[in-house]
């Protein structure tokens, strides 16, 4: 995947690598951090939508996998040309 012939790459993240890390702060907090200044955001989800989360500004969602999701719709608003993928496993 290139847009105007820079290289793209993928960078996976595992949230327990990266969660673990930062004592007292909300786990979905760090995730949603990471996310910021990307281009594209890919979802791939399997079998379990995950666990119910509420943000920092009282909003719950029905999982960390919603709340990452609503955070990537966000962005695309304010950038027509940012894309949003979700892939599901049937």
């Amino acid at each position: 995947m290139t847009k105007k012939g820079i290289p793209a790459h993928l960078k996976p993240l595992y949230w327990k690598s990266i969660t673990h890390q930062y004592d007292g702060v909300r786990g979905q907090t760090i995730i949603n951090n990471e996310f910021d200044g990307y281009d594209h955001y890919i979802g791939i989800l399997a079998t379990r939508f995950g666990t119910p989360t509420t943000a920092e500004d009282g909003t719950v969602y029905g999982s960390g996998t919603e709340e990452e999701f609503r955070v990537a719709v966000k962005a695309k608003k304010k950038i027509p040309t940012w894309a949003c993928m979700c892939f599901l496993k049937m």
